[in-house]
């Protein structure tokens, strides 16, 4: 308890924690998402989904006691998507430059060694580092895969000599990259998101840019929501009254000791960052509500596509696309044919897939190489993976925010993806039957009558 005290004192006296009048009105502002999301398309078009889970995998940073592997996310897509851009403009309005938010195009393996080593009161807690397209060498050295993990202690040699140097706190980490990780142990620690690549989200980009260069767009910061962000909002504990009612929504699959801890910080991140408009209990925890539950929906399922809660970059969907195309076992050479990828990632991929059940290797004899010659199918077991929500009718305030949301993205020519939540007409998504015959008769789903 003390280390918590400790940092949240360093963070306090970081922010400099004295909201003004106009600051705390924005703080509580019950569209705060959707102010934030307006403020970032002065720099950067569409990804309204993608933005909310960039917001909330930071705000991650203000919970305390916080699992340390909920703070990383990978943000996997091609070159030129503007991932990089993306990614500099949600921080540059929630955090501030060399305080809270680090970006780094280049970083040593060694580089949290003695990073701020030497300054006695510093920590890396609720600090956000962001590092463009790492070598995998860097991804793969002992001291990035501990750091993602927490605090460490590393012992170096200086002047022929061990020295002990401790690394304090657990920076949340954002990686920008395209190719991903091939390392089992960095696809756990990493959840991966996508970004939009549709060509009418690439219409209106260049719709944007030609009216900056044609000087009919000019950048006005909000730079009240900017100090209300980074200055206004503090480290909590966090309670979810709810939270054993969500358990029976995840499998009971070994990575869930992971991703299900994720999933409730993904819960206390957004409680945090409406944290001037959440009730608190008596050991002053604020109380997490359905519409952080929902939040937190929206973010995790970003990053999971499918019912193995593995994280998969761009070029792994792919290949994942192809073999469901594909009526029989497919041969390396099939596959290469349909993908611009080598042999060599090929094999590595189907490697990864196959340890998670993905995917299942064989043989079967190829005529021109005259021989049994190893083949790939999918599984079978792999299956979509969606989470309850609750119908418009017993929502008060999530929804109308995100129908904001919505009405912007129709309003520049792009489709709802929020309608789900606001539409009277859809239904609520019902636990699996296997485990509604487990759950205890006071286990209460989202869209119990007690919320009408």
């Amino acid at each position: 308890m003390k280390k918590n005290k400790d940092v949240n004192t360093l963070l306090k006296e970081d922010n400099n924690n004295s909201c003004s009048d106009s600051q705390r009105d924005i703080l509580k502002d019950p569209n705060l998402m959707a102010r934030i999301i307006k403020e970032v398309h002065k720099f950067f078009s569409g990804e309204e989904d993608t933005i909310i889970a960039l917001v909330i995998s930071i705000c991650t940073r203000l919970v305390n006691n916080c699992n340390p592997e909920s703070r990383n996310l990978v943000l996997s897509e091609m070159s030129g998507s503007g991932k990089d851009r993306l990614v500099r403009a949600v921080c540059s309005i929630l955090l501030r430059e060399e305080k809270t938010y680090f970006h780094r195009s280049k970083l040593t393996q060694e580089a949290f060694t003695y990073w701020h080593s030497k300054e006695d009161n510093w920590s890396w807690d609720g600090k956000v580092v962001h590092i463009e397209d790492p070598t995998p060498d860097l991804m793969n050295c002992q001291t990035m895969k501990t750091i993602a993990s927490g605090e460490k202690r590393a012992t170096i040699v200086d002047k022929q000599k061990a020295k002990d140097i401790s690394i304090k706190g657990k920076p949340n980490l954002i990686i920008t990259t395209f190719e991903g990780f091939a390392e089992l142990e960095l696809i756990r620690r990493y959840p991966f998101i996508h970004m939009d690549k549709s060509d009418s989200l690439t219409k209106q980009v260049k719709n944007e840019v030609a009216r900056m260069y044609q000087g009919e767009k000019s950048i006005e910061l909000d730079k009240v929501l900017h100090s209300a962000l980074s200055r206004g909002l503090i480290q909590h504990s966090v309670v979810i009254p709810f939270a054993k009612e969500l358990v029976s929504y995840f499998p009971d699959r070994l990575i869930m000791r992971t991703h299900f801890r994720r999933f409730l910080d993904y819960i206390s991140a957004s409680a945090c960052l409406y944290q001037y408009q959440r009730e608190k209990d008596d050991n002053n925890r604020i109380k997490a509500t359905w519409d952080d539950y929902e939040m937190a929906r929206i973010t995790y399922l970003k990053s999971v596509s499918n019912d193995t809660h593995i994280s998969l970059n761009s070029d792994q969907e792919e290949l994942i696309r192809i073999l469901r195309r594909s009526s029989n076992p497919m041969f390396v050479s099939d596959i290469h044919e349909k993908i611009p990828k080598s042999r060599d990632w090929i094999y590595k991929n189907c490697e990864i897939l196959k340890r998670y059940d993905i995917i299942k290797q064989g043989s079967m004899f190829k005529a021109d190489a005259n021989k049994n010659v190893t083949t790939y199918v999918l599984s079978g077991c792999l299956r979509s993976f969606d989470l309850p929500y609750r119908e418009v009718v017993w929502l008060s305030r999530f929804s109308p925010e995100l129908k904001i949301i919505d009405d912007r993205r129709v309003k520049d020519g792009y489709n709802r993806i929020f309608a789900i939540y606001y539409n009277k007409t859809n239904k609520t998504i019902q636990p699996k039957e296997k485990d509604k015959k487990t759950t205890t008769d006071n286990h209460r789903q989202p869209n119990n009558n007690k919320n009408k």
